[in-house]
């Protein structure tokens, strides 16, 4: 079974995962949709959302266009800094680079990170 950064089984959760925290996904392809996000993500860390943001298509209603940005909600701190800092502060999702990035304290995205 997989581990988190924190070396516990990614089905545990303690209090301290409580909060989580988000990381902030910019120059995703158009193509990527939320569930790729996740899975990307969630092969080595456990994730507890991700979400590409979309726009409603001017040109066909009913559609969705994505905006090129996305959020990967983690369940701790921990796994949220080795997501953001480790290998895959450049990643690779679609044939495309993205870029990661830990939001500052006080952006309401980690609690008291």
């Amino acid at each position: 079974m997989a581990t988190g950064a924190s070396g516990r089984l990614l089905t545990e959760v303690t209090p301290e995962d409580i909060d989580g925290c988000t990381l902030f996904v910019k120059n995703l392809n158009f193509a990527t949709q939320g569930k790729e996000l996740r899975e990307h993500f969630a092969a080595r860390w456990a994730v507890r959302s991700a979400s590409v943001v979309q726009k409603r298509d001017p040109t066909q209603p009913g559609k969705a266009l994505s905006m090129g940005y996305g959020f990967v909600e983690f369940y701790s701190v921990a796994d949220t800094q080795q997501a953001s800092f480790g290998a895959l502060s450049l990643l690779f999702l679609d044939v495309h680079a993205g870029a990661v990035h830990l939001p500052g304290v006080g952006q309401g995205f980690c609690g008291d990170y």
